[in-house]
């Protein structure tokens, strides 16, 4: 393994754009004494999870993702799932920048790279959530989250969030999704079992969160924190349309935990059944179905940080 830096970069992520910034990137790690730059590009098929997993096996120090939330979950499934100390790096280039927010990314690649290069780092917590498979043939799947764990029509404006809209931005492209997902999504009977209590509801979207932002700039869970050891659920009630519509335009400002539409529970682990299965994503990615059980992983994983700004 040679001294350096590992780049692990997803060339589709922000619609395209991340594609475009493999020299810069290259270049800038270089020019701030962080080379020689191992890159890597993803093909689509899962491979950063095994090369990120791999470099850590055999000494990295540093491993950055460059894309979305989903580029950055994966390479951060590679590291922790290694069980080494490694510190994960990021160059945002997606469209949600929900993780990026979170730990308080500067949004300019320059001084995305400074942050790397300065060695500021912080130990955050990591989410595991066991999830059944889309398909009847397939088992039960374990995988982490860093940021977020999507339950019903969370999953569904994934899913509306198309490269055609990604162009747009992550504010307009995942508030139109929303808003074209709203008036259609009913709610389900979920049964949600946290510190040994069982909350029974009528939800029509679960967001499980460790980080404060999600979806270009939505506050789903303003209380969050990266390092407090706890899960944040929003649960959203099935209402009519109008509140529905109103609960939305308070989630950019995070006030819309204060609608009695919307009950909030947090601690360190939960369960969520459903009588018919329900759809899960975590971290941007569509994965599979309820029922799920969700723990965290206290200090899990080192991430590179701005060192003036508090992890949320």
């Amino acid at each position: 393994m040679k001294a350096g830096i590992h780049v692990m970069l997803n060339p589709v992520a922000g619609a395209g754009s991340a594609g475009k910034l493999e020299r810069p990137i290259i270049r800038g790690l270089e020019s701030r004494g962080l080379g020689p730059v191992e890159l890597v590009r993803s093909n689509g098929s899962g491979m950063l999870h095994s090369a990120a997993r791999s470099a850590a096996e055999l000494g990295a120090h540093c491993i950055v993702a460059v894309g979305g939330d989903g580029t950055i979950n994966e390479v951060m499934s590679g590291i922790v799932s290694s069980g080494r100390a490694v510190t994960l790096g990021v160059v945002n280039a997606g469209t949600g920048c929900g993780f990026a927010q979170a730990i308080g990314l500067p949004r300019s690649l320059h001084e995305q790279l400074d942050v790397i290069a300065s060695g500021g780092t912080r130990m955050i917590d990591v989410a595991v959530v066991s999830f059944e498979a889309s398909t009847s043939t397939a088992k039960p799947t374990t995988r982490y989250f860093i940021n977020e764990c999507e339950i019903g029509v969370g999953s569904e404006i994934i899913r509306r969030t198309v490269p055609a809209l990604k162009r747009l931005g992550g504010t307009l492209s995942f508030g139109l999704a929303a808003l074209s997902v709203l008036p259609q999504r009913r709610g389900h009977a979920l049964r949600i079992g946290i510190d040994g209590r069982m909350y029974e509801g009528n939800y029509f979207g679960i967001t499980i969160a460790n980080g404060r932002f999600t979806g270009g700039g939505m506050q789903l869970a303003p209380s969050a924190k990266l390092d407090d050891g706890l899960l944040d659920s929003i649960c959203f009630k099935q209402t009519s349309i109008p509140r529905k519509v109103h609960t939305f335009s308070q989630i950019y400002s995070g006030m819309h935990v204060n609608c009695s539409s919307v009950d909030v529970f947090q601690g360190p682990s939960l369960h969520i059944g459903s009588d018919t299965p329900v759809a899960v994503a975590l971290d941007g990615e569509l994965l599979g179905v309820t029922p799920c059980a969700v723990s965290i992983l206290p200090s899990a994983l080192r991430v590179s940080a701005p060192t003036i700004t508090s992890i949320q």
